[in-house]
């Protein structure tokens, strides 16, 4: 399965695990470093996520959203959207940590 927004993929493989290609500055994945990962590269196992057990993603503007078997949600990414004039407002589910995403 591939979910695809405007500046990142995620690609979920047969076993259950995910890889994604990302435009960093965006903090679609809640990461933050400046490192875009423009070739497919394995999500790493965080605190409260292990990659391993995803049965479905999705990916929005700038966050990210990972089913488990067990029904966990977990979001990650951008919490605030900015405007084009600078503006910011609550953004979604985003979470800017990866590990305080869970639901």
């Amino acid at each position: 399965m591939i979910a695809c927004s405007n500046k990142h993929s995620l690609i979920l493989v047969t076993d259950n695990r995910v890889w994604a290609c990302v435009l960093s500055h965006h903090f679609a994945l809640g990461m933050m470093d400046t490192v875009d990962l423009l070739e497919p590269t394995l999500l790493s196992d965080v605190a409260k996520f292990t990659n391993g057990n995803v049965v479905t993603v999705a990916a929005g503007k700038k966050h990210s959203v990972f089913v488990i078997q067990d029904g966990t949600v977990y979001t990650c990414g951008r919490a605030m959207y900015q405007s084009a004039s600078g503006f910011e407002s609550p953004g979604g589910l985003g979470h800017l940590y990866f590990e305080d995403g869970k639901l």
